[in-house]
This record gives C-alpha cells, structure tokens and sequence, in this order.
C-alpha cells in the first residue's frame, strides 16, 4: 500500500545511515477533506478514480488471504 511504504521509508534507523525519505505534500485539513482517497493528494501512485471514489475494504481488495486494503491498487 503506497501509505504504508511512506510511513514505512520515513522510520529512522538506527542501523543504518540512510536519509529519511518524507511523505510529499501537506496533510489535508480534517474539516475539508480531499474528495475521493484521503491519501490520494500525497498518493505517488494516485489513479484517476482515487481523486472521486473512496476506497472500500472488499473481496475485490483482497491481496492475500486474509488481508485487505482499501486501495485501488490491490
């Protein structure tokens, strides 16, 4: 899911020496949200339908037994 692997890539590590890579954009105002994904205006992988249609959990979202996202994506 593209919003996991951005919180994912912006974890520091204490291991290694690598520079933190921040999620794009502003976070959207609570009281005016985007239309469509939440995540879509800092989404780097944003289709056409995520900016008016909200992602649901489904079967159709399924990407392994078990799990699901509500991402166009899987």
């Amino acid at each position: 899911h593209p919003y996991s692997k951005g919180l994912l890539n912006s974890l520091p590590s204490l291991t290694k020496n690598n520079r933190l890579i921040p999620i794009s954009g502003n976070v959207p105002d609570p009281s005016k949200p985007p239309k469509g994904c939440a995540f879509q205006p800092r989404c780097p992988d944003a289709l056409l339908k995520c900016s008016d249609q909200i992602p649901r959990f489904s079967e159709l979202n399924q990407f392994e037994k078990g799990r699901f996202s509500a991402c166009f994506l899987y």
